[in-house]
């Protein structure tokens, strides 16, 4: 199970990949007992755990091994013996990335209906998250790193070791910060100009972002509707959104809205676009306020900050 570590930059002298069993077969039992596991009851235990490295490689080459299996088996079953306590061993399991780092000293586990060969303690317990807690989720890891998944035999080094580590350690890539401050000072840019827009402008803004948002308009924009600017569908997740755009409002206006449609819930979204207003505060599922700082955002990531500048010069 995940235990909680240390909350201090990992600096590990090694790292490796450890394929716990054919297929990963033994990670639940790795994970849950806070063990490292290796190879066949059949390998040379005794020679392994004293270090008579070349009792081993004979161990296999007696089993018909070609010499380049002996000595990559050799060199795995060495790496998992002798590695030391500050060699940081990875694995993947359950759609996450596992991390522990292994005590000294090899046994064999007894009573194991598996037959596991080799197996070492690790230190406060396999985790599957950074050090400050957050899930390391396979599916959020770039592919230079959860390729290693992919290695054929059992224990090899992480090409990716740099970013694994700012994974772990929950350091943002440099340029990836220098990329947020950029759009950072955009979005703050745009909600400058946002303020600018006229009424009308502004209320097809908020029906662009909504569009890309993948809502579908049921009802003109604007016009006569007395209650609502506009009506739009989520139609692969059967949800109907109500959108009133506002460029300054106060609770009261607000409140008015909230009253003058269908209760909002899990099918119905209210949504209250509104640069600059007072006093509102949503609380409720389904209800949204889009302020100004959100709904410049959204103009950033959708890629309509060229549309606010066309109409605002």
């Amino acid at each position: 199970m995940t235990e909680t570590h240390k909350q201090h930059d990992l600096k590990p002298a090694q790292v490796r990949y450890i394929k716990l069993g054919a297929g990963n077969a033994w990670a639940d039992e790795a994970i849950a007992n806070g063990t490292l596991l290796f190879g066949d009851r059949d390998l040379a235990f005794e020679a392994a755990s004293e270090g008579n490295w070349d009792e081993v490689r004979t161990h296999w080459q007696k089993k018909g091994a070609n010499a380049g299996t002996v000595t990559a088996s050799t060199r795995e079953l060495r790496e998992f013996c002798e590695l030391g306590q500050d060699c940081l061993w990875i694995t993947f399991h359950k759609g996450r990335l596992w991390w522990a780092f292994a005590k000294p000293g090899v046994f064999r586990p007894d009573g194991d209906d598996l037959q596991i060969g080799f197996a070492r303690k690790v230190v406060n317990g396999w985790s599957s998250a950074n050090i400050h807690g957050a899930p390391l989720y396979e599916a959020d890891l770039s592919t230079s790193l959860t390729k290693t998944r992919a290695y054929r035999r059992t224990v090899c080094s992480v090409p990716a070791e740099a970013y694994l580590l700012r994974r772990i350690n929950g350091v943002v890539d440099p340029s990836i910060a220098d990329l947020e401050n950029i759009e950072a000072q955009l979005a703050d840019i745009v909600s400058r100009l946002i303020t600018e827009l006229n009424d009308t402008d502004f209320e097809i803004l908020i029906s662009l972002i909504a569009e890309r948002l993948g809502w579908v308009r049921r009802s003109a924009l604007g016009g006569p509707q007395a209650d609502i600017d506009f009506a739009a569908d989520i139609p692969a997740l059967g949800v109907r959104g109500y959108f009133q755009v506002k460029s300054a409002a106060n609770k009261a206006v607000f409140d008015q809205f909230l009253k003058t449609i269908p209760d909002p819930g899990p099918t119905r979204r209210a949504i209250f676009a509104c640069h600059t207003y007072s006093g509102v505060s949503p609380a409720g599922e389904g209800i949204e306020l889009w302020d100004g700082p959100t709904i410049a955002g959204k103009t950033v990531a959708l890629g309509l900050s060229g549309w606010v500048k066309e109409h605002i010069g």
